[in-house]
């Protein structure tokens, strides 16, 4: 029989090693299985993501100083939905003071660290949605916009996984992508940041209530034709971000 590396390893008999390795390939073999099942139920809903869609198109077109907000919103809305669907209807007192402006999930700020807090969507696309959040407030209650500054260009926003270099070469040649300025760049993170969000918020926490790993059921080579359908939308997205930019210049 062959052993993983860290059976072979271990100080202990063969015999010892074979039986180690028989539990782990029948528990490899049971959460592959439970997560071709999760996944072909998934894939039966055939979830349209309408919404991911029209904030998408949104993120590629409007106003620079309004995309913070849109993309906050859409995170809000997003979240939202999410924790309707794991807060039980029962809870007392009812479930919708959960979501009063002085309840425990009345706001973004609340939703993302309640959702950080219990792994209901992966802590780095969380992470991304404090960024945006941060920004947004800078927009929304600064009157005086020139003193804004380089507000694409720098921190938090420049500090968004530069999703656009890890394009280079499978989608798009360096050129194209190194002459986006500092907006369009924005654009294409916060598209990927909403379809990745819009993605988690539905899956992410039905993962863990059927007790598996969400990142290897969403995420591995079992994974639902909703990523493939999303991952679409925003590369179509990103294209359209980058001819454009091309013909501004």
């Amino acid at each position: 029989m062959e052993w993983d590396e860290d059976i072979a390893a271990l100080a202990i008999d063969d015999f010892e090693r074979n039986g180690l390795q028989v539990f782990r390939n029948y528990e490899r073999a049971f959460t592959e299985g439970a997560i071709r099942r999760f996944v072909a139920q998934i894939d039966i809903e055939d979830e349209t993501f309408e919404h991911a869609c029209r904030v998408c198109d949104l993120l590629s077109s409007e106003e620079p100083l309004v995309l913070p907000m849109i993309a906050c919103a859409f995170a809000d809305d997003a979240l939202k939905a999410m924790f309707k669907r794991v807060v039980p209807e029962a809870v007392p007192g009812g479930r919708a003071a959960l979501f009063s402006g002085f309840g425990p999930l009345g706001s973004l700020s609340s939703r993302t660290k309640m959702a950080f807090a219990f792994d209901l969507v992966s802590r780095p696309v969380l992470l991304e949605v404090e960024r945006l959040r941060a920004v947004r407030n800078r927009v929304a209650h600064g009157w005086d916009h020139a003193k804004l500054g380089d507000l694409f260009g720098s921190s938090p926003l420049k500090d968004l996984h530069a999703i656009e270099r890890d394009m280079i070469g499978s989608w798009f040649p360096e050129p194209r992508i190194d002459a986006l300025d500092a907006v369009a760049r924005f654009r294409i993170r916060a598209v990927w940041i909403a379809a990745r969000l819009a993605y988690e918020t539905m899956y992410w926490a039905r993962a863990k209530e059927a007790r598996l790993d969400p990142g290897a059921a969403l995420y591995g080579p079992d994974r639902p034709k909703a990523l493939a359908a999303l991952a679409t939308l925003a590369r179509h997205v990103t294209e359209q971000i980058v001819h454009r930019q091309r013909a501004h210049d």
